[in-house]
């Protein structure tokens, strides 16, 4: 276990354990075997409306009076070392306190099912069917049934409409556009260490216009950033306080925004071409005692009482009872039936032209993504942006041909992702990545700087 992982085993024990507590106080024990433990990043307005749903759906499918004790934690890679030390801890002979891992994206419960975290649970075909296999080419669900899409999220750019008028800035249409001199020290990105979605933003960038043009556009973006963040919410929460002007995010925290302050204040783009809808999974944890509740919590959550409760507003026949949740469903018999009534207009499934994203790419160099935004932008941050200050004086100069440069071939790149899975050789390739970016950006300085 290299220095980071460790620091990070020890941020998320922390983190979990000053969760707020509320409402796990407030879901109190009331069936036979216990509640449900459900271990996820959604907040309390999800975790309140998916309650009072499944215990609805229990009383009257199974005539059980079951309820759920919530985990909540922030961000996927905090819920992954969790989970991982939950394992360890059963390994020793301790009972599992995790029943279901929900939200968070399908890279980390796809991560979770190679690791043996989660186990593969059949559950009824009548429902299973009402799910397509795919959209636009991406998975809703594992045919070895290990996790199973519940909503569908697209990746956008939020901005602050107001914060844009006053730089005269305008409002960004793609994700090159935060790679432009304009949005310099004005953009907000979230540490894809801890954050399933902005790894996946990053992906798709790579994905949209390629290795080496995906680079340059990804480095003027981390050039551009004024802030970095834990977690996508906290992008959206900073976008509406005006500490940045745009940001990329879910969808759904987007959508909770402009619902809070007004379309006045706060747009959405979602990039036409350039972005895909991906699933929000759910999955059981191995060795749960209580894989029958567990079972039928993922039924509830894909049955038609659970998907309308997504997407219809609060208090309307068959939707949430106080608050809106602006998540896509993923089966589209609800959008038929109950589309017209719904919170978001949109149906993925006909209305949007989608980035043809390869998901195994995407799974396959997560890791190195991740690790070049800490080299390149976290631990080289004052270099970072020293070389781009200099670049801005000529953004077609040689100096700025030497910054945009990718560290390596897009070839070179999927081999030694491979190699992260060892922690030494891990180690060694950061420290080897945080010399070549210091060594690169040093040289930019120098070549702008007329030295």
């Amino acid at each position: 276990m290299n220095r980071r992982q460790a620091l990070k085993n020890l941020a998320a024990l922390a983190a979990l354990a000053a969760a707020p507590s509320g409402c796990r106080k407030r879901h109190t024990i009331r069936g036979a075997g216990g509640d449900l433990v459900v271990i996820s990043p959604h907040d309390e307005t999800v975790r309140l409306e998916l309650t009072r749903g499944f215990e609805t759906y229990a009383r009257k499918t199974a005539g059980r009076e079951l309820t759920i004790r919530w985990q909540p934690a922030r961000g996927t890679g905090n819920i992954m070392r969790f989970l991982e030390n939950e394992m360890a801890s059963a390994a020793g002979g301790r009972e599992v306190g995790i029943d279901v891992f929900l939200g968070g994206g399908a890279p980390a419960h796809e991560k979770a099912a190679r690791s043996g975290i989660t186990q593969a649970v059949e559950i009824r075909p009548d429902i299973l069917a009402a799910v397509p296999e795919t959209l636009g080419g991406v998975h809703l669900w594992d045919a070895s049934r290990r996790w199973y899409g519940v909503t569908i999220s697209s990746f956008g750019i939020i901005f602050n409409r107001i914060g844009l008028k006053n730089r005269a800035i305008p409002e960004p249409l793609s994700w090159k556009d935060l790679a432009a001199p304009a949005f310099n020290n004005l953009v907000v990105m979230a540490d894809p260490f801890e954050s399933g979605s902005a790894r996946a933003c990053y992906e798709m960038i790579l994905q949209r216009f390629g290795w080496r043009e995906g680079w340059k556009t990804f480095l003027r973006i981390l050039a551009n950033t004024g802030s970095v963040t834990h977690s996508s919410s906290d992008i959206a929460r900073e976008i509406s306080s005006g500490q940045s002007v745009a940001g990329m995010v879910i969808d759904t925290y987007a959508y909770v925004q402009i619902d809070t302050h007004g379309p006045a204040m706060i747009g959405l783009t979602l990039p036409e071409g350039e972005t895909t809808f991906t699933p929000d999974p759910v999955s059981v944890v191995r060795g749960t005692p209580r894989l029958d509740q567990a079972r039928l919590f993922v039924e509830f959550l894909l049955s038609r009482d659970g998907q309308k409760l997504w997407f219809l507003p609060a208090g309307s026949p068959g939707g949430p009872e106080r608050y809106n949740l602006w998540h896509f469903p993923v089966r589209p018999d609800v959008y038929e039936a109950w589309g017209s009534r719904a919170t978001l207009k949109q149906n993925p499934f006909t209305s949007f032209a989608t980035l043809a994203y390869d998901e195994e790419k995407g799974m396959e160099r997560g890791r190195i993504i991740s690790l070049l935004f800490e080299t390149a932008c976290v631990q080289n941050r004052r270099l970072l942006k020293k070389a781009w200050a200099g670049v801005l004086h000529d953004p077609t100069g040689a100096a700025a041909a030497l910054f945009d440069e990718p560290p390596f071939g897009e070839a070179e790149g999927f081999r030694l992702a491979k190699e992260l899975d060892d922690p030494i050789r891990s180690e060694v390739l950061e420290e080897a990545w945080y010399g070549h970016f210091k060594k690169k950006y040093l040289e930019v300085i120098h070549e702008t700087s007329g030295g």
